[in-house]
């Protein structure tokens, strides 16, 4: 597992993780939303697109070994996760945890960078906390490692649906590297609502109850991870700010433009909710 960083005294210009350079970004599907994509789409659904940049980021060598060898987690019988993303996933993000919290121990966070440095530590215990709260969810989960599986090299894209020939609600990844975790981070927040009750399993088999501020939690931790602690001088483009960034509806509605319009209350021109379909996926530029 990749280290997030080396600690110096350049660490308040580190992103907290790489992203995957690219022109692209990720989409991340409700089963619960459908439009038709741009230049057709036979599966419907709806797909949440981005055109972030890769905005420094660092990622070290290997730890060494030694020691006795950490005997393997029992599988939890709820979550059908073959490759180990989930773990995995906690132990990385465990470890960026423990090294920011030694950096703010060792006093090399700069004054003006405190508050920043200890909401993205937030940022990341919740997805950990969320992937405690699928592991003991009555519902059943499958997390799909699928390498390219949208066809497109250029984006790191992420799927989150329910497979109602299995019963089971399935978050699709790219990969589990350090370029895809806030990816991940954003697929899982979607659980954790569904966890939570704010979205929901229709009696059509559909999620439901997903609108724009489901979009905003998850926009939140995700710009976060990948911002790290400079996360509020960026928008969601990667592009400078001149105050302190915040991922709002607006700031999703500016950054894609006419894709969010669906959620929009229907006195700004919007519709206000989104009709359910089969899950697909897929990316929209």
């Amino acid at each position: 597992m990749n280290k997030i960083f080396k600690l110096s005294t350049e660490i308040s210009e580190m992103s907290v993780l790489k992203q995957k350079e690219s022109k692209g970004g990720w989409s991340i599907s409700l089963s619960g939303i459908t439009i038709t994509p741009p230049g057709g789409d036979d599966g419907g659904g709806w797909s949440f697109p981005s055109s972030w940049q890769n905005s420094g980021g660092s990622n070290g060598g290997g730890g060494g070994g030694g020691g006795e060898e950490t005997p393997a987690p029992d599988p939890v019988d709820n979550v059908n996760d073959p490759s180990g993303a989930l773990e995995a996933t906690k132990d990385a993000l465990t470890e960026k945890i423990e090294a920011i919290q030694a950096a703010l121990k060792a006093n090399i966070v700069p004054a003006k960078d405190l508050k920043d440095a200890q909401a993205v530590i937030d940022a990341l215990q919740q997805t950990i906390d969320t992937i405690t709260l699928l592991e003991n969810s009555d519902n059943k989960y499958r997390i799909d490692v699928k390498p390219n599986f949208d066809g497109d090299p250029t984006k790191a894209n992420g799927e989150f649906k329910y497979d109602s020939t299995t019963g089971e609600f399935v978050i699709t990844i790219e990969s589990i590297e350090d370029a895809y975790l806030s990816i991940f981070a954003h697929e899982l927040e979607h659980a954790n609502q569904l966890e939570n009750g704010e979205l929901f399993l229709n009696s059509n088999g559909q999620i439901d109850g997903y609108d724009i501020n489901d979009e905003v939690a998850a926009y939140d931790i995700q710009h976060k991870m990948d911002g790290g602690l400079l996360y509020d001088e960026k928008d969601l483009n990667g592009l400078p700010v001149t105050t302190p960034f915040e991922v709002t509806p607006e700031a999703i509605y500016t950054a894609f433009p006419g894709v969010y319009d669906h959620l929009k209350p229907p006195a700004t021109g919007g519709g206000g909710s989104a009709p359910s379909s089969a899950p697909s996926s897929g990316s929209n530029r």
